[in-house]
């Protein structure tokens, strides 16, 4: 039985860019996987903390836009 995995928030410590990450799943497809590199400063030291149900409920709007705008551009950096 799937048990997806609990919502991070990801936060770059350069930049402060930041998503909240809720996977609907324990199997994860590469292509919707966290970013492991911001995607705005290029910095490879991303901080992961447990998401709080307050910053959930106020990223639920945006969780679905910012996943399928990495999706996109993923999709075009793969040749």
């Amino acid at each position: 039985m799937p048990i997806p995995p609990r919502p991070v928030v990801i936060h770059c410590p350069r930049c402060h860019w930041q998503m909240t990450f809720a996977p609907h799943s324990d199997c994860i497809p590469a292509h919707e996987a966290p970013p492991e590199v911001c995607p705005k400063c290029g910095c490879e030291g991303l901080e992961r903390r447990a998401a709080t149900g307050i910053t959930i409920m106020r990223s639920g709007f945006f969780i679905a836009h910012q996943r399928t705008a990495y999706i996109q551009k993923f999709r075009q950096e793969v040749p």
